[in-house]
């Protein structure tokens, strides 16, 4: 809950938290985070997941305007933004 709440929503970030006998170091996948989240912080975690995805492809973008969520994916030849 607490590294959803500091933005920490990659898989290399949210791993299982076994350490016996060894750290498991597992992602865990999105059904197991909704388990171990209240609502309110599972969806700040399905709406960073969809903005470090946005950040990380360069098929992908996000409105300029301030305060805007509008995201999108380009289409190959098209880069014109209608918000």
């Amino acid at each position: 809950r607490h590294k959803v709440e500091a933005g920490q929503v990659l898989p290399k970030e949210l791993v299982c938290p076994c350490i016996e006998p060894r750290r498991c170091m597992t992602p865990l996948l999105p059904h197991d985070v909704r388990l171990c989240l209240p609502a309110a912080s599972y969806d700040r975690y399905e709406r960073l997941t969809l903005q470090r995805c946005v950040e990380v492809e360069d098929g992908f973008g996000t409105c300029p305007s301030a305060g805007c969520p509008y995201m999108f994916s380009w289409e190959e030849g098209n880069r014109k933004l209608e918000c």
